[in-house]
């Protein structure tokens, strides 16, 4: 029963988006496509962190609310991520109308966009640890952490692939 309801959470935005009466112009499209995208992302996160954290239901209580802080402040640094990538995949595409070129200043400002970005992240870690570890024990600290990074660089490598290398 648990696994039935999961593939329905899982797959809920993509019967949504395939019975979407309106259609949507190009920009609506793509900001539509992340969303579903990022909340099938975060589903699947939270269900492995369930299943991999086994916590208590004293320890779920007190984690989830905290979690729930963390995962909207990280969401909105995976939006800001994300608004800079399709910032360059759209340089890359029209900056010379030829593949590969961007000019030196759209470059430096997508890198300081992407390093703001990754700082940031880090910072957001180190501040929940606090909170968590009033929340859980050490070693369930160092476990989410651990199913944290292993998700995003699986998710990087995922987006790593469609990426075009700059030139």
């Amino acid at each position: 029963m648990k696994s039935l309801i999961a593939v329905a959470i899982i797959t809920l935005p993509v019967w949504l988006l395939a019975f979407n009466p309106e259609p949507l112009n190009a920009q609506e499209s793509q900001e539509h496509q992340l969303n579903l995208l990022r909340q099938m992302s975060d589903i699947r996160r939270k269900m492995t962190l369930s299943r991999t954290l086994k916590l208590s239901n004293e320890k779920s209580t007190g984690f989830w609310a905290v979690y729930e802080d963390y995962e909207q402040e990280r969401i909105a640094l995976d939006d800001q991520f994300w608004k800079t990538l399709l910032v360059y995949v759209d340089a890359y595409r029209n900056s010379t109308g030829l593949p590969g070129t961007l000019t030196d200043q759209q470059a430096k400002e997508l890198l300081d966009q992407f390093f703001t970005n990754q700082s940031a992240r880090l910072a957001l870690k180190i501040e929940y640890r606090k909170k968590f570890a009033q929340a859980i024990s050490i070693k369930k600290l160092v476990l989410l952490f651990q199913v944290e990074n292993k998700l995003e660089t699986q998710e990087m490598a995922r987006i790593s692939q469609q990426v075009p290398l700059i030139k």
